[in-house]
């Protein structure tokens, strides 16, 4: 009977620990839900990073120079221009003319 008892409360046990993993969510991090759509000067961004293949809406993570994230759409023509501008910046040699 104690066995019989025993055994019971380690496959609850196991049953408790297996559910709140499996609520916890095991998806891609790093996802935006919700997005900038106002253009942001390339002044103001010091480096993106594009969000995982395996969210669900593909997206920029963009990094001011205040040190605040946000996301935008990179299907967005601003936000191809910005990547194209952050990366110029970047570039051995570049020089910016004034």
């Amino acid at each position: 009977m104690t066995s019989h008892l025993t055994l019971s409360a380690l496959v609850m046990l196991l049953v408790a620990v297996t559910l709140s993993e499996g609520l916890r969510g095991s998806g891609p991090k790093g996802c935006c839900y919700s997005f900038n759509n106002k253009p942001i000067p390339s002044q103001r961004v010091v480096s993106y990073v594009k969000t995982p293949q395996q969210c669900p809406i593909p997206a920029v993570r963009l990094k001011t120079v205040l040190g605040r994230h946000m996301c935008a759409r990179s299907s967005a023509s601003w936000v191809k221009i910005l990547i194209n501008d952050v990366d110029a910046k970047r570039t051995p040699g570049n020089t910016n003319h004034l």
